[in-house]
């Protein structure tokens, strides 16, 4: 799996929330894969599925994981209440996506 999965999933301590959510037992394996730094093809092949499922299968849980904590989480700056970042989306409106994600960074930030 890419860089940027394995920083969101152990920047926000996304593995504590694993027995929290009852996850299936093939997302244990995804998320030990991940934050061992294996490849997508490698943990594929473990979970017998194919690469495009097991990206599936990261995103659903960050999915679960957003829905369990009512937050927004990113690779390298802190999670954010999806309420706030629904107002800050809203006021930014017309952004491209990398303006937009750099500006709510800075909001965010700005914040601590």
């Amino acid at each position: 799996m890419s860089a940027k999965s394995r920083d969101v999933i152990i920047y926000n301590n996304l593995t504590e929330l694993i027995n929290k959510i009852s996850v299936p037992k093939n997302y244990h394996v995804l998320i030990d894969g991940i934050i061992q730094g294996k490849e997508s093809k490698v943990i594929a092949e473990e979970l017998g599925l194919t690469r495009k499922r097991v990206y599936q299968m990261y995103w659903q849980y960050v999915k679960w994981c957003m829905d369990y904590t009512d937050m927004m989480y990113h690779e390298d700056f802190p999670p954010i209440s999806r309420e706030e970042y629904y107002i800050f989306r809203e006021s930014h409106r017309g952004l491209t996506y990398q303006e937009e994600l750099e500006a709510l960074k800075q909001y965010i930030l700005s914040k601590q």
